[in-house]
């Protein structure tokens, strides 16, 4: 045996001994009964023998009273259970419907009378909504509320809203890689929403960065669910806001199963009047899937498994901006007189005493020489505006697609009715392509909701495994070893990932491999939140690759082959004032230029390795 499994086999056997413990409160996991047994006088009896037997698969786990007349199960799966309580020379007592759920110990007491030839004390009806043994606040929604209620995308996560003390943010991460199981942000009694904690079977399922879900069960495998939003027990202490526990179907003696499916198209939906001016773009949404669970060993070992499918193919529309033909050729004599154009040549180093710049005597003209040709090249990538008019004047719609795929499969094992084992594999896949409002070429904004943020291919990888240990030694000494995994692979790449563009266009060496190898070709990006913004106003830049001081020097990139990098441009549009902007840019651009009234943004994502360069509006004018 080699070190590494030895440390690990270590491991677990120290976490299995510290789980053992008093039976003094239920699991993340599971749920119990407890409860206390007397006499018509109110003594105790002691060493009556208690069943607890599952409805559903008729499993049962028994137990005696201690010598307080009290006994407990606190490690008992979701269900339905019957209660007996027998003990010789008294009457046999039955509670039927007993609901268990996860996180909650019920109680059942018991009052024995003397027995008779025929004597039997059954009840029936639910469990009493009142927990005295818990402080704890919690809404648990359970298998026929969740098959009852609609739920939109049959997310579950949804339900929350039910819950009192739970409101809905103002924005949620939705149709995005980072969260393409649409689970459902919320605020718990004011919390923030990364305040939340999740729970899968009693194992983590709480994504480190917002505080989502890592996986979102489908409705056809959820058993219950419950959000325990104050007062809830030590062992949860890292939760500020609220606790979702969830806890997922498992097996019965009975073959049972369901399946569905959804389908809508775009004949349902309204016209956008400003970006969908012909029409609504085809869109169809279709969601299937089902479960099935049923006996592999009679009344010892079950089986559960389901299945989720879901396509999104749509069009997604933008309105978005693009220069008019007149900027193009650096004629913007049309904004003279409201975006003045200053020549970088002219005035003194610290920007004073510059001239609006002209060609041939027209103010807000950039004569043809002194434009660069990388600028024209990239203008070029742009398409011509649909509408007129200086902004929001290009009106497109592209195809776009959110498929997804997962499943779960579960196993129960009832080994003995002190031990019980079960385990769980969870599987989700997530694809996106998101299209841009430029095309390929030209880049640009994404278009519609799906992935808003990243344009192009991207996926979501996300796997589970869980398993747990259960054994009672004794009626006062319970272990329960519980081991979960969890992996989570988001991979984006852009559209022109496969392509040199920035090389095409005129400038050379300015992506970075995304690590030290010299392998060619696309590579998935970790999380990239750049964004594209397109040209709010008139104007034409050239990319410099010169740090030299003179800004004459700017009107030839030969002569500056040792740049360093400048990042990728695409979307031309104003900003902030330049001595603002360009104070981290000192080594790639003359101080001069720092000086300019106004700066541009371009961005353009070429190769593999997204970044935002602020270019000068004036720039290349030397």
């Amino acid at each position: 045996m080699n070190s590494t499994t030895f440390r690990f086999l270590t491991l677990i056997a120290v976490l299995s001994l510290l789980s053992i413990g008093l039976l003094h409160g239920q699991t993340a996991v599971t749920g119990g009964i407890g409860g206390n047994v007397t006499d018509d006088s109110g003594a105790a009896i002691v060493g009556a023998t208690v069943e607890a037997t599952d409805v559903l698969n008729a499993v049962t786990r028994d137990t005696v009273t201690n010598g307080d007349g009290a006994y407990r199960f606190p490690s008992l799966i979701p269900g339905t259970y019957s209660v007996t309580i027998k003990k010789a020379g008294f009457a046999t007592f039955t509670r039927e419907a007993t609901r268990i759920d996860a996180g909650i110990i019920y109680r059942v007491d018991a009052k024995l009378p003397v027995a008779t030839e025929t004597s039997e004390v059954a009840v029936t009806g639910e469990t009493p909504l009142l927990q005295t043994d818990s402080a704890e606040v919690n809404e648990t929604i359970r298998s026929a509320e969740i098959s009852s209620l609609p739920l939109f995308g049959n997310n579950i996560t949804r339900l929350s809203l039910l819950a009192p003390g739970v409101s809905m943010p103002g924005g949620q991460l939705d149709l995005h890689p980072e969260n393409s199981g649409s689970d459902f942000n919320v605020n718990i009694n004011g919390a923030a929403p990364n305040a939340n904690s999740h729970l899968l079977d009693g194992v983590e399922n709480t994504e480190a960065i917002q505080g989502l879900s890592l996986i979102v069960a489908p409705q056809d495998a959820v058993q219950q669910v419950k959000l325990a939003t104050s007062d809830y027990d030590a062992e949860y202490g890292k939760v500020a806001g609220g606790l979702f526990q969830v806890t997922t179907k498992s097996g019965t003696n009975a073959f049972h199963g369901s399946a569905f499916e959804y389908y809508r198209t775009a004949g349902f939906f309204a016209a956008d009047q400003f970006s969908e001016p012909n029409g609504v773009p085809s869109n169809v949404w279709n969601q299937f899937g089902g479960s099935i669970g049923g006996p592999v060993i009679k009344d010892k070992l079950f089986f559960f498994g389901d299945y989720q499918g879901m396509r999104n193919n749509l069009h997604a529309a933008g309105n978005v901006t693009v220069p008019i033909d007149a900027f193009r050729t650096g004629d913007f004599s049309s904004v003279a007189a409201i975006d003045p154009i200053y020549d970088p040549a002219t005035g003194n180093p610290d920007g004073t005493g510059r001239t609006q710049i002209q060609c041939n005597g027209v103010l807000n003209v950039i004569c043809p020489n002194r434009i660069s040709p990388a600028a024209a090249n990239l203008l070029a990538l742009l398409p011509e505006p649909t509408s007129p008019g200086f902004s929001a004047n290009y009106q497109i719609s592209r195809p776009a697609t959110f498929d997804q795929n997962q499943f779960d499969t579960r196993a129960d094992y009832f080994v003995t009715s002190k031990t019980v084992i079960f385990g769980k594999f969870s599987y989700f896949k997530a694809s996106f392509f998101t299209p841009t409002a430029y095309g390929v070429p030209g880049g640009g904004p994404p278009l519609g909701g799906v992935g808003v943020a990243n344009a192009g291919n991207s996926s979501d990888v996300d796997k589970q495994f869980m398993f747990d240990y259960q054994h009672t030694f004794s009626p006062s000494l319970l272990t329960d070893a519980r081991f979960g995994f969890s992996r989570v692979v988001i991979s984006e790449l852009q559209l022109d990932s496969a392509s040199d563009a920035a090389t095409q266009v005129g400038i050379p060496n300015i992506n970075l491999p995304t690590s030290s190898s010299t392998t060619t070709g696309p590579r998935p990006l970790a999380t990239t939140r750049s964004s594209s913004v397109p040209m709010s106003e008139s104007f034409l830049a050239s990319v410099p690759t010169s740090a030299a001081a003179e800004p004459s020097r700017l009107a030839n990139p030969s002569l500056s082959s040792t740049t360093p990098p400048l990042g990728h441009a695409q979307s031309l549009r104003p900003g902030r004032f330049a001595d603002q902007a360009w104070r981290r840019s000192s080594s790639v651009f003359p101080p001069a230029l720092a000086e300019t009234s106004r700066w541009f943004s371009l961005r353009k994502n070429f190769g593999s390795t997204p970044s935002t360069v602020r270019i000068p509006g004036r720039l290349r004018l030397g």
